[in-house]
């Protein structure tokens, strides 16, 4: 953008007249709207019931208004599916619903976001993939020209994707696919990569599919199996592959096999060799050569002893190798900051907070690395808590202090906890703990031990701490229990998409304020467990199940993949233990059944978690790196949260602490607090807008009501009166306007008026309106002559000059429509679109008649046009009457 002109993002489908809606580029910044509407335009995104979706979340572009499209010449059905009556207005002209098959989304500020097709996005190997976020790796790859990326049938089943190249040199295929895996994942990287001279074009300007070459692999060098057991490998591989083109050195997953194929594979290889195989098995051994070792070194995995010290569990290592790749964060802190009652005893306080870890020792535990390399937590020789290591702390007022008080914890060697008591503009307490040693509910437990200790209660110490939880994951992850939990997940997330993470609408810096969203939900706390009590579920499956729909709609899927948590004490001897106990879970939530009650997607909700929590011996980390499992969007639902109206046997209240950083983008979490529902979303501000989130949570407390309501899925509407306000306030494009008055009733207005002034310029040459007026009137009395009218059809053929316009112009004065053909086309399209248009007449250069030889009707030529008489001024068309006739490129 310049300031000398303005640079527009027009969008419109042929079907509306071309331009529908714009937005100024005024930054170059990666979101660029299609923008608000035309005059007179309107714009609904809708779901697959037809209803409006919540701002900020995606559905189908439907447009309404006079530039809507009357049919599909000769294909009612087309027309049918795609034009329909307008369920959200009967307002005149905007009756008829054109719908685009665009997914778009309405972001907060007005502008409408373009998504993607709904044909565009295509799976792969279970994940859902949007061709042109391929197609734009590739384009950016050094050398590249001209590229188009499109999805094929493997000979496997499923998809596979092949991209088209052009470029002056050799393109080096493998070079191109670490450059995209180098910022895509893995199933994005297209197999097949095929280098053209140019991407064959409609008259478009759209790709033409059809003449693409048939994408065919290059497996690169081919070393055909030798040893006995590679070539009873290959044998199975080739006959679920559906090709033997491959060799022993080919990845299997580049030859075509698709996660779906790949049980198949590791059923057909079981039952060879006897070898229990695994989805991620395959992955990592995704050659048959690979494959071969891994058959012949299968062996149980060494175990160690423990002894002074003890392993770390699943979920720990999760945290500590996050923690390293953040050095100096704070995002796994869980600090509580307290304001006490001001007649509470410091050095009672103390002693109090010294026997409360005493009975917890696991908290003193440290980390360090053992001759093996492995991270290991001391369990004997830790250093005693004494009272010296509180630290106190004096300030004019908390708020001088407030902002360094959670501090980084060294991990290695040192204390993973710490207390602090600040006397200020009142008593406080912070206590803050690293999530490698605690959780949320620890957190509770400790504030609770302190108090009872500080009521001179005697602590029951710990007789089942996290160390024994970690040797008992230990050795449970020893037996089959680690295989059928990793067979659970595998078929969980199976076919599912794993990316559910909200596209961003943030265009400009975040305000520092921005990160934290909190809302009051309108359903009672009561009124929501009265109605889980009475259906016999949880409250948390209705909880999952309603964001999980939400979840779906906000992406414009049939179902999502979110991650959650729970306490992680499913033995009754942890439950007053203190440790990192805490599990992530992948939830899938699958609504494409829309006749489904609400509340059978409840049960099976909570039959899901059930189960998820009954397989938890495989860690989310290990779902991560082996499924593709993301925590990107975290949904918690804390029931009654942590209360701190009382501490140590007194008053007290709880004070917030804003953390710099938040370790997802979503942190979506519902607290149940003296009876009312709450919400609090930590989110990335540099990614989304406050008002975007905002929306998010108004369409999940609106999904609570209605789940309790509906009786089936497509009856549960998340649009409330704010959707439906954005909505009104997009399409107040109201532009009134003498629908009596054509284009052709214009243009001989300005002809009487200016009939010397000039009206087409092409290649120094010149035209008045007189001059074009006397040309068109000729046309419309010879096509009058031949008995054409009113919705009839003329073709023109003629090279790029003002021979389009007056023959246009003229075919318009006698009231019927013109057809533009193009001379690029090749006659049998040509002669395809006069047929099917039922052309009476073609209007062509001389030089031109060639290209429709066959073509045997009635023909002006442009170079007659000045012998014709004058003729008199014939009636201009209705507005309803037909004016043109366009084949597009999925039309010819």
């Amino acid at each position: 953008p310049s300031d000398w002109v303005d640079f527009y993002n027009i969008y419109g489908p042929t079907e509306c007249t071309v331009n529908v809606s714009s937005f100024i580029v005024r930054d170059a910044t990666p979101l660029i709207p299609i923008g608000r509407p035309n005059s007179n335009v309107r714009l609904y995104v809708l779901d697959k019931s037809d209803r409006l979706v919540p701002v900020g979340a995606c559905g189908e572009l439907c447009i309404s208004g006079p530039q809507v499209f009357r049919e599909y010449l000769n294909n009612p059905e087309k027309t049918a599916k795609t034009v329909v009556p307008n369920p959200l207005s009967d307002d005149p002209g905007h009756r008829r619903l054109y719908r685009t098959g665009d997914v778009v989304r309405l972001l907060p500020d007005g502008n409408v976001d373009y998504v993607g097709r709904r044909d565009g996005m295509v799976k792969v190997r279970g994940f859902r993939i949007e061709l042109g976020e391929v197609e734009a790796a590739v384009r950016s790859f050094e050398g590249i020209k001209d590229a188009t990326v499109q999805a094929f049938d493997a000979p496997s089943g499923g998809k596979l994707i092949a991209a088209y190249v052009v470029s002056d040199g050799k393109v080096d295929v493998k070079a191109l696919g670490d450059f995209i895996a180098s910022t895509k994942p893995a199933y994005m990287v297209p197999a097949v990569t095929m280098q053209l001279d140019e991407i064959p074009m409609t008259v478009n300007g759209k790709v033409d599919r059809r003449k693409l070459p048939a994408p065919a692999i290059d497996f690169g060098k081919v070393t055909p199996p030798s040893t006995d057991l590679q070539k009873r490998i290959f044998k199975i591989a080739s006959d679920v592959l559906g090709t033997d083109g491959f060799g022993i050195e080919t990845d299997l997953f580049q030859a075509g096999l698709t996660s779906i194929s790949s049980i198949r594979l590791n059923t057909l290889l079981s039952e060879e060799f006897g070898i229990p195989f695994r989805s991620k098995d395959v992955k990592d051994n995704c050659t048959v050569e690979k494959l071969e070792s891994f058959v012949l070194n299968s062996a149980p995995a060494k175990e160690y002893p423990v002894q002074d010290d003890y392993p770390l569990t699943k979920s720990q290592e999760g945290v500590f190798v996050e923690c390293m790749s953040m050095p100096g964060s704070t995002v796994y802190n869980i600090p509580i900051l307290v304001k006490c009652d001001d007649g509470i005893d410091t050095a009672r306080l103390k002693a109090a907070i010294v026997k409360a870890v005493a009975a917890h020792p696991f908290v003193t535990t440290e980390l360090f690395m053992s001759d093996s390399g492995d991270i290991r937590m001391r369990g004997k020789g830790l250093r005693e808590f004494s009272e010296d290591e509180i630290e106190e702390v004096t300030a004019d007022s908390l708020e001088s202090v407030k902002p360094d008080l959670v501090q980084p914890f060294q991990l290695m060697g040192s204390r993973l906890f710490r207390f602090k008591i600040i006397h200020a503009d009142g008593e406080y307490l912070l206590a803050d703990l690293h999530h490698i040693i605690s959780d949320g509910a620890s957190t509770h437990i400790l504030m609770d031990a302190i108090s009872r200790a500080y009521a001179g209660e005697e602590l029951e110490p710990e007789r089942f701490s996290g160390f024994e939880a970690a040797l008992k994951e230990e050795d449970e992850r020893k037996g089959e229990a680690l295989n059928v939990a990793r067979k659970y997940y595998e078929d969980l997330l199976s076919g599912r998409d794993r990316d559910f993470l909200l596209k961003g609408d943030r265009r400009g810096p975040a305000p520092a304020s921005d990160g934290e969203l909190l809302a009051e939900g309108s359903v009672p706390a009561e009124e929501l467990c009265r109605y889980c009590d009475g259906a016999g579920i949880t409250v948390n499956a209705m909880m999952c199940s309603a964001f999980g729909h939400v979840l779906a709609a906000f992406n414009g899927n049939d179902h999502s993949v979110f991650a959650t948590v729970y306490n992680g004490r499913s033995d009754s001897r942890i439950a007053d233990s203190i440790s990192m106990y805490v599990k992530t879970l992948p939830v899938v939530c699958d609504v494409s059944d829309l006749s489904m009650p609400p509340l059978r997607l409840c049960e099976a909700m909570g039959r899901q978690l059930v189960d998820s929590m009954s397989n938890d011996l495989y860690s989310f980390a290990e779902a991560s790196r082996e499924l593709g499992a993301k925590a990107d969007v975290l949904f918690v639902y804390q029931g009654e949260g942590l209360s701190m109206d009382s501490f140590c046997g007194l008053p007290s209240e709880p004070v917030p602490l804003s953390l710099s950083e938040v370790k997802e983008p979503i942190l979506f979490q519902v607290i149940s607090d003296h009876g009312k529902i709450r919400y609090r979303v930590e989110y990335d501000k540099e990614r989304y807008t406050p008002e975007l989130i905002g929306s998010l949570v108004r369409a999940f407390d609106r999904a609570l009501s209605e789940f309790m309501s509906s009786s089936k899925l497509k009856e549960v509407s998340l649009a409330d009166e704010s959707t439906e306000e954005a909505y009104r306030r997009l399409n107040d494009t109201d532009s009134p306007y003498d629908a009596s008055v054509t284009a052709l009733d214009r243009f001989r207005k300005n002809a009487k008026e200016r009939p010397d002034a000039t009206a087409v310029v092409h290649k120094g040459r010149s035209m008045t309106y007189g001059e074009l007026g006397s040309a068109a009137g000729r046309i419309a009395g010879y096509v009058r002559s031949k008995g054409i009218g009113r919705n009839e059809f003329v073709a023109v053929l003629v090279h790029r000059s003002p021979g389009m316009v007056f023959a246009a112009l003229g075919i318009e004065m006698a009231g019927a429509a013109y057809q533009p053909l193009d001379p690029t086309y090749p006659e049998e399209r040509l002669l395809f679109m006069m047929r099917d248009a039922g052309a009476r007449l073609l209007i062509a250069d001389r030089a031109l008649r060639g290209l429709v030889r066959s073509y045997d009707g009635d023909i002006l030529y442009t170079d007659e046009i000045g012998s014709l008489p004058e003729a008199d001024e014939f009636p201009s068309p209705a507005p309803e009457d037909a004016f043109v006739i366009l084949y597009t490129s999925g039309t010819t």
